[in-house]
């Protein structure tokens, strides 16, 4: 009862909070608009997480059942390293900012992992584990930038994948004090998708998704501590699922694009007459399948399955995405019957859990 209070406390607080600031600094997103720092929300917004995380950290000490305890270090190294992106964002150093990105990710891996919680450490070596969930956590805030292009796009996102670490947390895969973490972004997130619901009125820009997709990622850190690391990856699948595709199409079938979110499945279907409706209504469907493989993750025999079966999904529905303009069907209709079969992959799932 007292985490399910602080819980709506929390996320009232920082919703309601995010919407003044909306209200206080909205303006369209006009490019040759001068930049001030002082008209900066990602500043704000920045300082709102920070100061709320340090509150919820004295408070959650009540729902602390960590199987790894959190070091001192975790609560502010990720906000030293998320500021120190956003600030290479600001200063247009592109190649420094996407190397930092990848060294953070790395760091932080190293730094916060304990070796006992991951999958694989009888098979692959510690030290490669750690350099490879640090690249995948690398590539996750690095394919932020890929979202962008559409009003209210990034910050849906966001809020799918926060909703996916709350209902692990309630089904028992994490510490019940990650649900307070999450409901503080999902505040945040759910109130900037409000606001830039039809259009950019709240600028969100490329370093500011970086910035806070790597806050984002110290807790998938704190997840593969708690023996969660292939429900996290699977969490981290359509972001990454989006960064291959456009990396494919950018490099290997040389279309090559200004920004790389030209070559994203997700605005080529916009480009191509896929309402934004849609567009979001795909994103919904692609994070319940998600969200539901990650939770059957927690009870699955071995951590191989389901994430690669995950990244099939994900593969697949892009490439119908991509293709929705010259589909019979319509994207809804595609996605729904796809939905169908996945339920019914999940029945016969849960199945075969209970015969094992």
């Amino acid at each position: 009862m007292v985490l399910l209070t602080a819980s709506i406390l929390i996320f009232t607080l920082t919703y309601g909070l995010t919407t003044l600031l909306s209200k206080s600094l909205v303006s369209k997103n006009d490019e040759l608009e001068e930049y001030t720092l002082k008209k900066d929300p990602y500043i704000y917004i920045f300082f709102l997480l920070f100061t709320g995380s340090l509150g919820i950290s004295f408070f959650a000490q009540h729902f602390e059942n960590f199987v790894v305890p959190l070091k001192t270090s975790q609560l502010f190294l990720p906000f030293l390293f998320s500021g120190l992106i956003y600030i290479l964002f600001l200063l247009e150093t592109n190649k420094l900012l996407n190397v930092s990105v990848f060294a953070f990710s790395i760091l932080s891996a190293f730094l916060f992992l304990n070796q006992e919680s991951l999958p694989l450490t009888n098979i692959i070596p510690y030290e490669i584990q750690i350099l490879i969930i640090g690249l995948l956590l690398g590539g996750f805030v690095f394919s932020a930038k890929l979202f962008v292009a559409l009003p209210g796009f990034s910050s849906s996102l966001i809020s799918m994948i926060l909703i996916g670490i709350v209902l692990i947390s309630l089904a028992g895969g994490l510490p019940l004090s990650l649900i307070l973490f999450s409901m503080l972004m999902l505040g945040v997130f759910l109130s900037l998708f409000q606001t830039n619901f039809f259009e950019f009125k709240l600028k969100t820009n490329e370093g500011a998704l970086m910035s806070v997709s790597f806050l984002l990622g110290s807790l998938f850190l704190i997840g593969v501590n708690e023996f969660a690391a292939p429900s996290m990856l699977i969490l981290m699948t359509y972001p990454l699922a989006e960064l291959a595709w456009c990396l494919v199409f950018h490099y290997i079938l040389k279309h090559p694009a200004t920004d790389l979110y030209f070559n994203t499945a997700y605005f080529s279907a916009y480009e191509k007459g896929i309402d934004l409706t849609s567009l979001r209504g795909f994103l919904f469907k692609i994070y319940v399948v998600n969200n539901a493989l990650a939770l059957f993750q927690l009870y699955a025999p071995n951590p191989f399955t389901l994430p690669f079966l995950a990244f099939l999904i994900n593969f697949w529905l892009l490439g119908k995405l991509y293709n929705a303009d010259k589909l019979e069907k319509t994207l809804q209709e595609t996605n729904a019957q796809f939905i169908q079969n996945v339920k019914d992959e999940i029945k016969t799932m849960k199945k075969n859990f209970k015969k094992n």
